[in-house]
């Protein structure tokens, strides 16, 4: 295992010093991100591929620098931060780590600033539908009522029509779990029975 990594990291370091001399460039500075407590290294060339990300930035990104500690802090997601940093090394490569909610991992990549393709990206990987936008009826009088009705922050009219429906929920609930109580059950076999015995007598009269 050890001689396996070392021919990984062999590799990674060869196609960075490719890089690098595809462009110009000799090996640049290295620098450190901490994000809650996980400290990151890579290149600054690295984050550079991308420069209108926040990472990519150096005005953005030296808003998050501790010169105290030589360092970038983000309070942040540990685990994104891996698929995000991934992203960079892999020149646009993203994917969701599977422990990750879906809703977490799109905050992280709208605060690092990924931008369309990474969010499309993703998308695609999850099989994301955008919704749909439902058309209003044209009638505005029908249009209050199906807002009202349908969107209980739409206004102050909307919450009191939802609350008063939900109170009616509530009580009707309440009504079906107390008639099941053994006191109120015998109570209605016997007006049952009750009026069963009238109906006998009516009869038979």
């Amino acid at each position: 295992m050890e001689h396996l990594q070392s021919i990984i990291d062999l590799r990674r370091r060869r196609s960075h010093d490719q890089w690098h001399l595809k462009h110009g460039k000799k090996c640049d500075s290295r620098l450190v991100i901490n994000v809650s407590g996980s400290r990151f290294e890579t290149f600054k060339s690295t984050l550079e591929r991308y420069p209108n990300t926040l990472l990519g930035d150096h005005r953005r990104r030296s808003l998050f620098y501790d010169k105290k500690h030589d360092e970038y802090f983000f309070d942040r997601h540990r685990l994104c931060f891996e698929a995000i940093l991934y992203y960079y090394q892999t020149q646009g490569r993203l994917r969701r780590p599977e422990n990750v909610p879906l809703d977490t991992f799109l905050e992280e990549i709208t605060f690092f600033d990924l931008g369309v393709d990474a969010l499309e990206q993703v998308q695609q990987a999850e099989n994301l539908e955008e919704a749909q936008k439902v058309p209003l009826p044209k009638n505005p009088i029908c249009r209050f009522i199906w807002t009202t009705l349908e969107y209980p922050q739409y206004s102050t009219t909307a919450k009191i029509v939802n609350i008063i429906s939900l109170a009616f929920i509530l009580l009707s609930a309440v009504g079906l779990a107390v008639e099941t109580l053994p006191m109120y059950h015998l109570a209605t076999n016997d007006q049952c029975q009750y009026e069963a015995d009238g109906r006998e007598k009516e009869i038979f009269v």
